[in-house]
């Protein structure tokens, strides 16, 4: 005879429940901010794909009646790992569960945080591959910088950093399609700085540079508000940590230390032109445990995953301070 009770049909539910909402959560997060290219689907056993990436090809003249000049093909090796195995666990005691009310509560709050746990965790360890650049270099590809501070004054952002960010990637033959600039609130809060707004003379009415700024800003999360210069702004709390890092501006003047966070310019085009590859190597899967020591009962949830720079051409860090 099965030892099987109804007492542990109510948890079974819920920990179906949990498993599907923490999903959820998860599919929410990857189909709204695709920020690197998704490799689950060739990663094979073990726990690192090496990725090769093929150099650029060019054409030579060609003179009649010669042989054909044959080169060898140029390629490199990525190396992709699975580096974080990521947890989170949280117990109901039957102390709590005696008040159905506060409990089920408990159940539905805990894997709304749960989700917002794991994509905060997963977007910070995307952007912070941007730190994948040289530190103290200005990372310059065909002779164009691709790490700088920002040009205004103690490394803030101005208009002219966005204007060479897209000359960075139109010098990189990056496609002009979804191009990203991922800022700090306070960066965005400089940005909206920028607005000359003057009143015009009967005073009901303001003469905006940017239209529409005034009600929204520049972003709005991780949303897209405006488009400058093809770049499109947006605002994540995740970037990466800048700590005393030796910066030059766009123009190699003004070297010097810099402590912020590393604004994060990339290609969002399609998944080859991204910087950022990633793969998934455990989906977020949740686990039930009754306690009976403790009285109480048990819920755990763990995932896999990792992150590589893949296109460094794609990719300009611009640091600024907060």
């Amino acid at each position: 005879m099965s030892n099987f009770t109804y007492a542990q049909v109510p948890n079974l539910v819920r920990q179906e429940l949990y498993q599907v909402s923490l999903e959820k959560q998860f599919d929410d997060w990857l189909v709204g901010r695709p920020l690197f290219d998704d490799k689950t689907g060739i990663f094979p056993d073990g726990d690192t794909l090496n990725v090769t990436l093929t150099a650029d090809r060019d054409v030579t003249d060609y003179t009649e009646n010669t042989q054909i000049a044959y080169d060898g093909m140029t390629t490199s090796r990525k190396d992709l790992a699975v580096t974080a195995y990521k947890q989170d666990g949280f117990f109901v005691t039957d102390r709590m569960k005696q008040d159905a009310h506060q409990s089920e509560a408990f159940y539905q709050e805990n894997v709304h945080k749960s989700g917002i746990a794991m994509a905060t965790d997963m977007e910070t360890a995307v952007l912070a591959t941007a730190n994948s650049q040289t530190l103290g270099n200005n990372n310059a590809i065909g002779g164009v910088p691709h790490r700088m501070k920002g040009s205004g004054t103690g490394g803030a952002i101005t208009i002219d950093d966005i204007m060479f960010i897209k000359y960075a990637f139109d010098k990189a033959y990056i496609p002009t399609e979804n191009r990203m600039l991922i800022v700090t609130p306070e960066t965005e809060y400089e940005l909206n700085k920028l607005l000359n707004i003057t009143e015009v003379t009967n005073g009901s009415q303001f003469n905006f540079d940017v239209q529409g700024l005034v009600q929204t800003g520049f972003g709005d999360k991780l949303n897209i508000v405006r488009n400058i210069a093809g770049i499109n702004i947006m605002v994540s709390h995740n970037l990466p940590a800048i700590t005393a890092e030796t910066l030059a501006k766009s123009d190699g003047t003004g070297g010097g230390a810099i402590t912020g966070k590393g604004c994060v310019a990339m290609s969002m085009a399609n998944d080859t032109s991204m910087p950022f590859m990633g793969v998934i190597r455990q989906r977020p899967e949740t686990e039930f445990f009754r306690n009976t020591n403790l009285k109480r009962d048990e819920w755990s949830a763990t995932c896999r995953y990792g992150f590589a720079l893949k296109r460094p051409e794609a990719l300009v860090t611009l640091a600024t301070p907060v």
